[in-house]
C-alpha cells in the first residue's frame, strides 16, 4: 500500500510538471487593451521677442497596455487666429508595442513666429488613436488638448520730423515727438518728460509738456505728441547758440524709458519793448523834426 502511495504521488508530480511547462501563461493575456496620455504641463507661455526662440515644449507620458499588439498613431495641428503660421510636431508619431504594458515619452514642439501679438492664442489639437490587434478589437482614442499662450514684450522707439530747429530769442516752437511701438502688446501709459527741464527753467525757459498719458498700439504702430517750448525773455543783442532738449519717454507698465535729443538754436536780436514798425515811425518824426531845423 505505501509503496503504490508513493508510485501514485510520483506520478502526479510528474504530470503535474509536464502541463505546466506544456501550457505556459502568457501575462499579457490577462491584459486589456488601454492606452493613456498626460503632460506635466496642459499650458505653455512662449517669449517671441527677436532675441527668444519662440518655442514651447510639451512632456508626457503615454501608457500602453497591449493584450498582444497594439499599434499607435500621433499627430497634431494647431487652432486659432493668428496662428497659421505656427508649427507644430510630435514625437514619436508612431509606436508599436508588442503586449505588455509599457510607459513611452512624448514630446511635443511648438513653434511660433518672433513678435507675434500678445493677443492670439493656440490651442494644439492631438490625435492619439491606438489599433490593438486581434478579432474584434476595438480601435482606442487618446485625444489631447494643448494650450500655447504669448508672452508680452515691449519696445519703444523716440523720434522726432524735425529734430533741429532756428528761431529768434524769445519765440515759442513745438516739438514733435513721434512714439513708436515695436513690441507685441498696447501700452497705454505712456509718459512724455524733458529730462533736463529744470535746468532750461533755471535759464528762463518755459516748457508745457503733454497734460495726459499717451496711449500707442503695437506692433509698429506710432503716436505724436507735442511738447512746447519758449525761450528766455532776456535782452538779447545778439546770439546765435543751440540749445539741447532732452525728451524722456517712460512707461512703468512696460518697464522701459527711452530718450531722445532734439536741438534749438536761437539766432537774432530780442530788446524787450522794440517793435521795427514803431522804430521807423520814430526815425521819421526824427528827420522831419532834422529838416525843419536845418531850414530854420
Amino acid at each position: 500500500m505505501v509503496k503504490n502511495a508513493i508510485r501514485l504521488g510520483i506520478i502526479f508530480i510528474i504530470i503535474s510538471s509536464f502541463v505546466f511547462n506544456i501550457v505556459p501563461l502568457h501575462s499579457s493575456a490577462l491584459l486589456e487593451n488601454s492606452l493613456s496620455l498626460t503632460f506635466d504641463k496642459s499650458i505653455e507661455n512662449v517669449d517671441v521677442s527677436p532675441n527668444a526662440n519662440g518655442t514651447a515644449i510639451f512632456s508626457g507620458v503615454m501608457e500602453v497596455s497591449a493584450e498582444y499588439i497594439m499599434e499607435i498613431r500621433l499627430s497634431a495641428k494647431i487652432n486659432g487666429d493668428g496662428t497659421e503660421n505656427w508649427v507644430v510636431s510630435v514625437d514619436p508619431s508612431y509606436i508599436k508595442v508588442m503586449g505588455g504594458t509599457e510607459y513611452i515619452p512624448v514630446t511635443v514642439s511648438v513653434k511660433v513666429p518672433a513678435c507675434t501679438e500678445h493677443s492670439v492664442s493656440g490651442v494644439i489639437m492631438l490625435d492619439v488613436r491606438g489599433t490593438p490587434w486581434g478579432t474584434g478589437a476595438v480601435p482606442i482614442n487618446a485625444d489631447q488638448q494643448l494650450l500655447v499662450n504669448i508672452n508680452p514684450f515691449y519696445r519703444l522707439s523716440v523720434s522726432s520730423p524735425e529734430p533741429y530747429q532756428e528761431i529768434t530769442p524769445h519765440s515759442r516752437t513745438t516739438i514733435d515727438v513721434r512714439i513708436e511701438n515695436f513690441g507685441n502688446t498696447i501700452v497705454d501709459d505712456i509718459e512724455v518728460t524733458v529730462g533736463n527741464k529744470k535746468q532750461l527753467e533755471a535759464a528762463g525757459w518755459i516748457i508745457l509738456l503733454p497734460s495726459s498719458r499717451t496711449e500707442v498700439g503695437s506692433s509698429g504702430e506710432s503716436v505724436i505728441v507735442h511738447v512746447v517750448v519758449e525761450t528766455p525773455m532776456d535782452w538779447t543783442l545778439w546770439t546765435d547758440s543751440p540749445q539741447e532738449i532732452v525728451i524722456k519717454v517712460s512707461s512703468s507698465t512696460a518697464g522701459i524709458s527711452e530718450t531722445y535729443s532734439t536741438y534749438i538754436r536761437q539766432k537774432g536780436t530780442y530788446i524787450p519793448g522794440f517793435e521795427p514798425m514803431i522804430t521807423i515811425i520814430i526815425l521819421s518824426m526824427i528827420a522831419i523834426v532834422l529838416r525843419k531845423v536845418k531850414k530854420c
